[in-house]
């Protein structure tokens, strides 16, 4: 029976990337699907069949690509109060808008929990959570992990702020006896994962009502400039990204093309918005320097992939088979990279020690290690077998007929 689901999500294109694949799959099977979407993005999410619920977001200004490269204690500790008044802002418009045509399921991306969670129980339905990252237990806390590697302290002035906000927002949506845990918290009972259940840490100990569907991710163009770019019919390859916000690192892509300018690799420099060609200088001629390459059909072709470790690069990246050489600067980057390491899929390389040489050497190493090659090939098979978006919509087809009404 056709059911009406409806996504929340932030203006993030590695958020939104994921989830469309799923949206469009319930469309393929002839659910109807309306998905909230800023501007910028409501052609992406229309494509996909669903019905576009535009909307004006607080959040726009600070996730624009190449707005910022790392996230201090301070930014980190405020980073929630921002998200929760883009919550506060959004809940009632989206409440307007489904006034007399409620959703019977309600998916919502894991910083958009408070607004999810509160139409949800407002409007008593199912509601599943959106986890683009790694997902959080009481075994393994992403949040807390961010924060200690931001240096936040307990006694930060955002703390305080926080708490007297989430009890406003509770108490205007007649939800004050749930408590700030259960609206904003990264912990909820229903959640759909875009990481194999091997990759995500403790894997083991989530419940079914975490579902590990793996990879996702579709190569969508955001409309900048860039054919695709072909491997090379002999020899080493390399693709060089910083995914779609903390990309705005110009040493880091000068020192990839110092890395490879000159040797028997081909590396293809996917700048991203944050960076401008001409901010490289010259590079030799095995080095391509774009601002966007469709990157599964690349990573298809590649050898090594050097880049931030974020969740969706690395999730691409292994699904192709390609070895890893992370080069983390946000501490989610950098919890992420430490798994990779942890099981061995790659190398890890400080930013401060991100020199031309150091990147073409883990490079090196990592291609010429058969040992490793073999456990990102068993990794590849982990995340296609995990059955991406058609696994999703399976998933949340049951989660909207198991809940009574």
């Amino acid at each position: 029976m056709p059911r009406h689901v409806a996504f929340f999500c932030i203006p993030a294109y590695g958020h939104l990337n994921p989830i469309l694949s799923v949206v469009e799959e319930l469309v393929r099977r002839g659910h109807r699907v309306t998905c909230a979407a800023t501007g910028e993005y409501a052609d992406l999410v229309a494509a996909t069949g669903a019905e576009v619920l535009r909307y004006d977001s607080i959040l726009t200004p600070h996730l624009a690509p190449g707005t910022f490269t790392t996230l201090d204690a301070d930014a980190a500790a405020w980073s929630r109060v921002l998200f929760l008044m883009e919550c506060a802002a959004v809940t009632p418009v989206f409440e307007r808008h489904f006034a007399g045509d409620v959703p019977d399921l309600v998916v919502y991306d894991l910083l958009m929990n408070g607004c999810g969670r509160a139409l949800a129980a407002k409007w008593d339905r199912p509601s599943v959570q959106s986890t683009p990252v790694l997902a959080s237990n009481d075994r393994f806390s992403l949040h807390d992990s961010i924060l200690e590697l931001s240096g936040v302290p307990a006694e930060h002035p955002a703390n305080a702020e926080f708490a007297a906000r989430a009890a406003e927002f509770l108490a205007a949506h007649g939800l004050s006896g749930r408590g700030a845990d259960w609206a904003f918290g990264w912990e909820p009972e229903s959640s759909m994962v875009f990481v194999s259940r091997s990759f995500q840490p403790f894997g083991d100990t989530f419940g079914d009502g975490h579902a590990f569907v793996g990879l996702c991710s579709a190569d969508r163009d955001l409309g900048t400039a860039g054919a695709p770019a072909a491997a090379p019919a002999t020899g080493k390859f390399a693709l060089v990204t910083l995914g779609t916000m903390l990309n705005g690192r110009p040493e880091l892509f000068r020192a990839a093309a110092d890395a490879f300018g000159g040797t028997d690799w081909h590396a293809v420099l996917a700048l991203g918005s944050g960076v401008r060609a001409g901010d490289l200088g010259a590079v030799a001629p095995n080095v391509e320097v774009r601002h966007w390459v469709p990157q599964l059909e690349v990573l298809a072709g590649a050898s090594v992939s050097v880049c931030h470790g974020g969740v969706a690069s690395v999730q691409q990246a292994l699904s192709c088979g390609t070895r890893l050489v992370l080069v983390p600067s946000h501490p989610e980057n950098r919890i992420t990279a430490a798994r990779v390491a942890e099981l061995g899929l790659g190398s890890v390389i400080q930013p401060e020690e991100a020199t031309g040489e150091r990147i073409r050497a883990a490079a090196e190493e990592v291609s010429e290690d058969a040992a490793l090659l073999g456990r990102v090939e068993r990794m590849r098979d982990d995340i296609l077998a995990a059955g991406g978006a058609v696994r999703a919509a399976d998933e949340l087809e049951a989660a909207e007929l198991a809940v009574p009404r």
